[in-house]
């Protein structure tokens, strides 16, 4: 498993919602044209917009950058995540 190597905190830097930066993203988890989803240290974080694109990710460092026309940015929660029913048979 590859160990991650950025901090606790969590920047989100928007200019002119045209260009986004972040840091503190585990994972990109799904991303077109209107919508890119990531995994980050405060929860999935929903990006909304029009053309968007993803321009730069670096998961060692946990940075991510988009560029297009953004709508709408929204946390969900981070949860808990439960043991596979695998896992929970052999602990």
């Amino acid at each position: 498993m590859q160990e991650n190597h950025f901090t606790e905190n969590a920047t989100l830097h928007l200019k002119n919602r045209e260009s986004l930066s972040l840091d503190g993203v585990e994972d990109v988890l799904a991303f077109d044209e209107t919508a890119i989803t990531c995994r980050t240290i405060l929860g999935d974080l929903v990006i909304e917009g029009s053309s968007l694109r993803i321009t730069a990710f670096c998961a060692e460092k946990g940075e991510l950058s988009v560029c297009g026309s953004i709508s709408a940015l929204l946390y969900e929660e981070k949860r808990e995540r439960k043991k596979g029913f695998l896992r929970r048979l052999t602990s």
